[in-house]
């Protein structure tokens, strides 16, 4: 029973090892594949746990009880608050989450550390993977930047790496302290090995994970409460704090302006619903009407030259926040609180709490609940804390047999979705690689079972306004729009499409929105000169025209020279007739 029982943890271990390698497995239109493939995976081991290593104690703690209420709240909000639909992957991932979670709180003390071991082995690999790339060997996943691990980006590539890396800190410092030297030398190498691609990564918000979980360890281990420190080590601390997070605003200054632009949009979002929020999943698609309002009221704003398209609030509490409203926000919080208790928590409480501490850190900065294997450590490390139990009760063999049946149900119909995600992914390559008239309406056939899927409704609509199926653009583009996301140039796209089915109106409406989304861009700007020009408004025609050709343009590139060189000619031509 016990080398079961280690086999079933170990499983567990090589699933955290493994987890951000599956999703550089697959292209951006297949990626759901990775998030099945772990459902799959841990519905296995769970499987194992509760028919071969039963436990005989179901501990109920503080952090259990409000993760069942945020989790409660999530499906009210889901079912009464959200308008429209939402695609079935996210709560798929969400059902894996809860079975990670509680896998974790299954793993008995004794074995933390094998799966604590497995969070700093998947540093070390994804480590490998990051200087592979930087050495050529590998290609990266992002074409900007030279390092990204089994990420799209380095930030988030940088943000997992921080996670390990405290990780690996926390069980060094343990070692140490218990004189524990080859445990303590080996954490060392790989916390080394971790460190050195955390830097390549150029990751500020995870750097600022790692300083801050470090001071967190440290003060831990020398036995520093907040409340015995002097004012003046406070005052000096502050101090610091302040000029490190001013050297990190300067290092990337524009990228820094635009997180401090989105954030202060996101908080007008937020007042518009705060009690119950917009629905999960609402923010993609409304945070750019918010922009484009932001600067209808403020035209001469600061953040102008940072403005872009957006959809996502690079801070996870003011996603929360705008989804789920006051309400999620307090439960998600109260959850996260209840981590930092005075109880004991296990053996292992500094190392797992320095973990959350940096992914809790990251999460002001980034946006963690897009990336999988990041949002994953948010069931595991919670998970693996030994908090007090508020009740303990027995598990009857009902109770495992009904576990086992929801497992099994949910896999179930996991298959079946996965099912109908494989067949408009394959009939949607067909179409992409032969467009037709045959291939398209296979593609349509299936179009309600992924109609909010993200990265299948931007590839459907954009080759639909590629191959110039302007009627069907005007039938997708709005249901993209209003339930998974917007965007100034889909807009145009949507514009360009009405202008060519002569719906004039329509087309001035969606270039105009476009235009104050975004004002420093110019391609609007011209889709309305288009739109004059061919409507015969010469009055407006020569405005817009005068307006573009004087537009002070960022990046002068040779879609800007075109489109001024244009509209100059535009206005020689007016004159000319003129005289």
């Amino acid at each position: 029973m016990k080398k079961v029982r280690y086999l079933v943890y170990g499983l567990f271990g090589g699933f955290v090892v493994l987890c951000p390698l599956v999703f550089d497995c697959f292209s951006a239109l297949c990626r759901f594949r990775a998030a099945f493939v772990c459902l799959y995976a841990l519905g296995f081991i769970f499987l194992l746990k509760a028919l071969l290593v039963p436990g005989r104690r179901l501990r109920i703690a503080l952090p259990d009880v409000l993760l069942a209420l945020y989790l409660s709240w999530g499906a009210c909000n889901l079912l009464f608050v959200k308008a429209g639909g939402t695609d079935a992957l996210p709560i798929f991932e969400w059902i894996s989450l809860l079975l990670g979670y509680l896998l974790a709180r299954s793993v008995p003390e004794r074995a933390v550390p094998l799966v604590l071991g497995a969070i700093v082995c998947s540093g070390c690999v994804q480590a490998a993977v990051g200087f592979l790339q930087w050495l050529d060997v590998l290609p990266s996943n992002h074409n900007l930047f030279p390092v990204t691990g089994s990420f799209m980006n380095p930030g988030p590539y940088g943000g997992y790496l921080a996670v390990c890396w405290v990780v690996g800190a926390g069980l060094a410092i343990r070692a140490v302290r218990r004189r524990r030297w080859p445990s303590a030398a080996g954490w060392a190498v790989a916390v080394l090995v971790v460190g050195c691609l955390l830097a390549l990564s150029d990751s500020r918000a995870a750097w600022l994970a790692v300083l801050l979980a470090l001071a967190w360890l440290l003060c831990r281990a020398a036995g520093i409460r907040w409340t015995g420190i002097p004012v003046g080590l406070k005052i000096a601390a502050a101090v610091v704090f302040a000029g490190v997070l001013c050297a990190l605003y300067g290092y990337k200054k524009g990228s820094a302006d635009a997180r401090l632009l989105i954030w202060r949009v996101s908080c007008r979002m937020f007042v518009e619903s705060p009690v119950t929020g917009s629905g999960i999943a609402s923010y993609a698609s409304r945070y750019m009407d918010a922009q484009s309002e932001y600067f209808a009221e403020n035209p001469q704003s600061p953040f102008l030259d940072v403005a872009g398209n957006n959809h996502r609030a690079f801070n996870e509490f003011i996603r929360v926040g705008c989804e789920q409203g006051a309400v999620g926000l307090l439960l998600a919080g109260g959850f996260l609180l209840s981590l930092f208790g005075k109880s004991r928590a296990g053996r292992f409480r500094d190392p797992i709490r320095g973990g959350i501490l940096a992914l809790l850190v990251f999460s002001f900065f980034s946006y963690t609940s897009d990336i999988y294997p990041l949002k994953f450590y948010y069931a595991l490390l919670p998970g693996l804390l030994r908090l007090r139990p508020l009740r303990t009760a027995t598990v009857p063999a009902v109770g495992r047999g009904v576990a086992v049946a929801l497992v099994l149900a949910v896999a179930g119909m996991a298959v079946r979705f996965q099912g109908r995600y494989e067949r408009a992914s394959g009939r949607l390559q067909d179409y992409m690689r032969s467009p037709s008239e045959e291939s398209l309406n296979r593609v349509k056939d299936c179009l309600p079972d992924v109609i909010y899927h993200p990265g299948f409704m931007w590839e459907y609509c954009r080759h639909l306004y590629l191959n110039r199926r302007y009627c069907d653009c005007l039938g997708v583009f709005p249901v993209y729009h209003a339930h998974v996301r917007k965007t100034s140039e889909t807009l145009c796209d949507l514009g360009n499409a009405y202008l060519n089915v002569y719906g004039f109106r329509e087309a001035e409406a969606c270039f105009a929105q476009a235009r104050q989304m975004i004002p420093t861009r110019i391609y609007p700007r011209y889709c309305l000169f288009r739109l004059y020009r061919s409507q015969g408004d010469t009055l407006r025609a020569r405005q817009t025209a005068e307006a573009l050709v004087a537009f002070p343009v960022r990046i002068m590139n040779s879609t800007s020279i075109r489109i001024k060189a244009e509209a100059r000619n535009y206005l020689k031509h007016l004159r000319r007739n003129d005289w």
